[in-house]
């Protein structure tokens, strides 16, 4: 594969999704697999434990055995936290219902930095569903002011810096 660094080479990744996503799934594979690692994709509904009746506690340590690092997804809040504390490898919060979702805040910071060189002394506006929508409990900046707004429309981030001319609109 082109660009594939070596950091991660001879390491299994374990995506545990209880929910589907898609997209997450897929940034986490292409980021293992250019850091040299391999990925066990393991969507827990489809899975024969599931079928089979297994809990988490159960299907957490078994995908331990057989990977490096663990992301879960689930569509309860703190499940990631709980399986973590289960797992003999290292668990990753990949989104946990209207919870965290510090990965994809990895990403939107990156994003705020690279197209407007910082994220300090910016104003973070959030629009969209305050209650539900994870955009609100991720994106936590301390150097930034941070408005929000309630509305029923898919949540979006905008982000404007004093001192720059552009601002950076995100569909999330």
């Amino acid at each position: 594969m082109s660009g594939t660094l070596d950091i991660f080479k001879g390491k299994i990744l374990s995506n545990l999704f209880y929910e589907p996503s898609t997209r997450r799934a897929a940034s986490f594979d292409i980021t293992m697999k250019h850091c040299g690692g391999d990925v066990i994709q393991v969507t827990y509904v489809d899975s024969s434990l599931f079928l089979k009746g297994a809990t988490l506690a159960h299907m957490i340590r078994t995908v331990a055995c057989y990977a490096d690092r663990i992301i879960v997804r689930h569509p309860d809040v703190g499940i990631p936290q709980f399986g973590a504390k289960l797992s003999a490898v290292s668990v990753v919060d990949g989104g946990d219902g209207i919870g965290e979702h510090p990965t994809r805040a990895l990403l939107d910071v990156y994003v705020i930095r690279s197209k407007l060189g910082t994220a300090n002394g910016c104003t973070i506006t959030i629009l969209g569903d305050l209650k539900n929508g994870r955009a609100v409990h991720r994106l936590h900046v301390d150097s930034c002011a941070f408005l929000y707004v309630c509305s029923q429309q898919p949540s979006i981030i905008l982000v404007h810096c004093t001192g720059h001319r552009q601002s950076l609109i995100q569909q999330v």
